[in-house]
């Protein structure tokens, strides 16, 4: 953790090392969720969707950075009472995506959670 932080402040404009922190905070989320610290997880997924936005923001013709974004929605809305936020954010950055039939089966996949709260 204590590296890839490291490298992401001393090159804020790599998209690799923010990238990189953000899949570790992931994992650290996913590992506080698991241990039943609830608290502990939405802050680490507070932290990785930071980076996750940033990245899809400046470069929102990706579909791979869309997708990204979407499954760290998708995680996050799992320590919320109510995930209605995170899934039009995920909505909004992967509708034109499928709208191309462009997204992977994993993007597909979160796409489908996403428009459960997006009717017709």
């Amino acid at each position: 953790l204590a590296i890839r932080e490291r490298l992401a402040a001393a090159a804020p404009d790599n998209p690799g090392y923010q990238r990189g922190l953000s899949v570790t905070y992931e994992r650290l989320a996913s590992i506080s969720q698991l241990a039943g610290a609830t608290g502990e997880a939405t802050e680490w997924f507070r932290r990785a969707l930071r980076l996750r936005r940033l990245l899809y923001h400046q470069d929102q013709s990706r579909m791979d950075l869309a997708e990204e974004l979407g499954v760290t929605l998708r995680l996050y809305a799992q320590v919320l009472d109510d995930d209605s936020d995170p899934r039009r954010e995920a909505y909004l950055a992967l509708t034109a995506f499928a709208q191309d039939d462009r997204l992977s089966a994993k993007g597909t996949a979160v796409f489908a959670w996403a428009q459960e709260s997006h009717p017709g």
